[in-house]
């Protein structure tokens, strides 16, 4: 089973990376985009619009030091993740933070490329995160999330310790708003924020994520404090089943039930209204599903893609809708602090 998945994770980002290639081609494609098309990770010294990236550790970490760089490295040398601010930043604003986790087989490149985040980060201004998963013997990138997801060959990469590091090193720096702390994520992406929820859920305000899952047992999720969470599924996904799969991952509405519970929602829960997210299915095709009475901070919605794929063909607005969501929302246990 695990095999078939990850030929269908192979298979479906290569349709996003032709995509993205005949988009930069053509010149539609936004800034931000697909930088060379190739599935081998180009590494920190691109970015998302092919502009060269400076690696600076030893940039201030304080309101007295000299102004941060637009764009550096943080991490591990062998495995950098790549920082970006927003223009005309002011270094005396601290800024929310966006970690964007890809998809198995993709890059940090691949999925900005289609979720077209980074060039959001200016007009919106957020810090961007774009993080590179472990390498498996095969030469994909992924994130060790789960018993089911998706560290295929037992490599068993510290994954949660990765990001730990980065956040650490991030934080040192006074741009940074510590209660704004945002996870994005798609597929095996969205696993790992999920998981990452579970063990660091009180140093995070928001997790959203498309097509993925979190732990079968929920007793492997420590729920170690409150987040608000945005789930997005499509109800087609032949990757990973909206309706979960026995033994490996829960259904979609499983999963935000046990996060309401976990935040003290209630447990009741309705649709309040009806959007468009894929623009290939005809008509406002998503429902939008809340929960009730949810704590400041701690809400959690399920938003249903009817007959939606694993990977949907995106709105324009899309990105905007899930940015609504986080950016207007803090870590809810420092609510009050």
């Amino acid at each position: 089973m695990r095999m078939v998945i990850r030929v269908l994770m192979v298979g479906v980002f290569s349709v996003v990376l032709m995509a993205a290639c005949a988009d930069d081609q053509s010149g539609t494609k936004a800034d931000g985009g697909g930088g060379d098309a190739s599935m081998e990770d180009t590494g920190p010294s691109v970015d998302a619009a092919g502009a060269d990236v400076q690696t600076s550790p030893d940039v201030g970490h304080d309101s007295g030091s000299e102004p941060l760089k637009s764009e550096w490295t943080i991490g591990p040398s062998d495995r950098p993740a790549r920082v970006l601010l927003p223009e005309d930043y002011e270094p005396d604003r601290r800024l929310p933070v966006i970690f964007l986790f890809h998809g198995y087989t993709a890059t940090a490149q691949i999925q900005d490329s289609y979720f077209e985040l980074s060039p959001r980060r200016h007009e919106r201004e957020f810090i961007v995160v774009l993080a590179e998963g472990h390498e498996d013997t095969t030469g994909q990138q992924y994130w060790n999330a789960t018993d089911f997801c998706c560290d295929h060959y037992g490599d068993e990469p510290d994954d949660v310790g990765y990001f730990v590091e980065l956040l650490d090193e991030l934080l040192e720096h006074d741009v940074v708003d510590p209660d704004r702390i945002h996870l994005v994520g798609h597929s095996n992406g969205h696993f790992f924020a999920n998981r990452l929820a579970c063990d660091h859920g009180d140093r995070l305000a928001t997790v959203v994520g498309l097509a993925g899952g979190g732990h079968w047992d929920d007793a492997d999720c420590s729920a170690n404090g409150s987040v608000a969470m945005l789930h997005i599924h499509g109800t087609s996904d032949a990757v990973i089943l909206y309706a979960g799969a026995i033994g490996q991952y829960p259904a979609a509405r499983t999963l935000t039930d046990r996060w309401a519970a976990r935040n003290d929602c209630s447990d009741d829960s309705s649709i309040y209204d009806n959007i468009s997210v894929s623009s290939i299915i005809p008509g406002e095709e998503t429902t939008l599903r809340g929960y009730d009475d949810c704590p400041d901070g701690a809400d959690v919605e399920l938003w249903s893609i009817v007959g939606g794929s694993h990977m949907p063909v995106l709105e324009s607005d899309f990105t905007d809708r899930i940015l609504d969501f986080a950016l207007s929302r803090a870590n809810p246990d420092s609510m009050g602090d």
